[in-house]
This record gives C-alpha cells, structure tokens and sequence, in this order.
C-alpha cells in the first residue's frame, strides 16, 4: 500500500513539474510514468506479501 501512494505522489508531481515550468513537459512526463510504473509494480508485491501472510 506504502508504494502505491510514492508511486501516486511520484505521478502527481510529475504532473506539477509539467505545470509548473514551460520547457519541462519531457521530463514530467518522465517523471510521471516512473511514479506510474512505481505504483504498478507497488500493487503486485503487496497482493504477494498479504497472501503470504494469510497461509501463515
């Protein structure tokens, strides 16, 4: 759950960096698919951790 929200917080202020500065849209939305890709890979290992400790 904890890396899913870095991954949401990484992806908005990727958004931020796109508002915020005129010749910075390449690299947020580079920073925005990193938080994105963060969140994904977040949401698989949480689900295999919590299964883990059901079998318990």
């Amino acid at each position: 759950m904890q890396t899913q929200l870095f991954g949401l917080h990484i992806t908005l202020f990727g958004v931020v960096v796109i508002l915020a500065y005129e010749g910075g849209r390449g690299i947020g939305v580079f920073i925005g698919l990193v938080g994105l890709f963060t969140g994904i890979l977040g949401s698989f290992r949480d689900s295999s951790k919590s299964e883990d400790k059901k079998n318990i």
